[in-house]
């Protein structure tokens, strides 16, 4: 950002010409910011990981629980369709 003596110097210049010019002091932030950022970029697979896990955890849990919603479904067809017996529970599919 430019100071406002900075501005008021240059009246003809757009702000955004005097904040582009570089500062020793701008330089030494950059470093801090950029050796940060090569820290993250170091570790960022770390992040990775827990994403691999959960993705793989949801694609098991859509498998597993799969057939027992279609079995919950055509327990409820079987129920609202008036089937004798559509409502109870048959031991043999949920085994």
């Amino acid at each position: 950002m430019p100071t406002v003596e900075e501005i008021r110097n240059s009246p003809d210049e757009q702000p955004e010409r005097v904040a582009a010019r570089e500062r020793p002091q701008d330089r030494r932030d950059a470093k801090v910011f950029l050796s940060i950022a090569k820290m993250f970029k170091k570790v960022e697979f770390v992040f990775a990981v827990p994403l691999i896990i959960l993705i793989r955890v949801a694609q098991l849990f859509v498998l597993v629980i799969g057939p027992r919603l279609t079995e919950i479904i055509k327990l409820l067809a079987r129920a609202s369709s008036g089937e004798a017996g559509g409502g109870r529970r048959d031991n043999a599919h949920f085994q």
